[in-house]
């Protein structure tokens, strides 16, 4: 329920819920498409599968890159173990720089998808943008997962059971009408309004990144005080 918390836990959850309309609209788009049995269709989850590990090395890469550069042009707050402290150092930020773009290259890369499933083209196509769409969704998701932890390292399970629990449900909730959504406009247009609705969203990351420590600011001194009352 905290603000910055709440906007992580919300644009990470809505990711996710894009992300499984994708993975659960895939079977039948390849079965009508291109005629696959169950093994076919299988084999072409493959790429999506690998495209997700290789965020470790993208996306994954980048957030720890960003982090040292940050941390050497803001000296505050480094602690004896060589690690910044979140109340002084500007997480967010150093998250947040990898983690907003890693989002709008999703949302292209879901429509990219959306639109060479819809128009039958070689199949070459649809496995190298769910490459794609693996690699940027996790790479970003992991992104938020990340600086969840980050910003409450006082309760880090509380937090990722937070984010399990937001991102699940919305899962869910997605799922529920993909199908539908896909039958009713086609999995290009169904593509393109997930793509939207991740764009709309994007200001909550904007919006973390320029008031979140702010808000972590004012969430120590009113813990504190609290603390002092006792």
């Amino acid at each position: 329920m905290q603000k910055e918390d709440g906007l992580i836990l919300l644009y990470g959850a809505i990711l996710y819920a894009g992300f499984y309309i994708v993975l659960i609209t895939l079977t039948d788009q390849l079965a009508d498409r291109y005629g696959f049995n169950t093994l076919q269709i299988g084999l072409c989850y493959i790429p999506f599968g690998v495209g997700c590990i290789a965020s470790r090395f993208s996306v994954g890469w980048l957030i720890d890159w960003n982090y040292k550069r940050l941390s050497k042009t803001d000296p505050a707050g480094e602690t004896t173990n060589g690690i910044k402290e979140p109340d002084t150092f500007p997480i967010e930020k150093a998250r947040l720089q990898i983690g907003t773009p890693a989002a709008y290259a999703s949302a292209l890369a879901v429509v990219i998808y959306g639109w060479v499933m819809h128009f039958n083209t070689s199949l070459a196509g649809p496995l190298i943008m769910l490459f794609l769409v693996g690699n940027t969704t996790t790479g970003a998701f992991n992104v938020f997962s990340t600086l969840i932890v980050d910003i409450n390292l006082h309760q880090p399970g509380t937090a990722s059971a937070a984010n399990n629990l937001a991102r699940c449900g919305m899962g869910a909730a997605f799922t529920a009408f993909a199908q539908p959504l896909v039958g009713a406009i086609g999995i290009g247009w169904a593509s393109t309004a997930v793509a939207f609705l991740w764009v709309v969203t994007s200001p909550c990351l904007w919006a973390v990144m320029v008031w979140g420590p702010k808000w972590r600011a004012a969430k120590k001194l009113k813990a504190e005080q609290k603390e002092e009352k006792k």
